[in-house]
């Protein structure tokens, strides 16, 4: 999703790829393996570039949250880093945290085999309003 959002500020593939240390094909593979994912298309042809539909521009909205949060996260779990039996509590979306929390417990350098998860569901819809 780094990808779409670099995409989606920059304007074209060679300027996504020489941001991210890249290149050109590699950005391209990436983009072609996150559409296959997604049901809708993400990034459209316009004349010689590539550019975002709005699910694209969507997905790269929430690409930058995504990224905001565990940025947060990383924060706090170093406020705790001295602290080897802190309690620390997150919330998130059940796909978010299965993707990203054994990430970021590893760049922390800890082992999320150690850690208990009590798990707490809700069915409360949030509204956009």
């Amino acid at each position: 999703m780094q990808i779409l959002r670099e995409l989606g500020e920059l304007g074209s593939v060679t300027a996504t790829a020489e941001a991210l240390l890249m290149t050109p094909s590699a950005i391209s593979q990436q983009l072609r393996l996150l559409q296959r994912s997604i049901r809708i298309p993400l990034t459209e042809r316009d004349g010689r570039r590539l550019v975002l539909t709005d699910a694209g521009q969507a997905l790269a909205g929430a690409a930058i949250e995504v990224e905001t949060a565990l940025a947060r996260a990383r924060q706090t779990i170093e406020e705790f880093v001295d602290q080897p039996d802190a309690l620390v509590s997150v919330t998130a979306f059940h796909s978010a945290a299965a993707s990203f929390f054994p990430l970021l417990l590893a760049q922390a350098g800890l082992d999320a085999r150690s850690f208990r998860s009590p798990t707490r569901t809700s069915r409360k819809t949030i509204s956009r309003d």
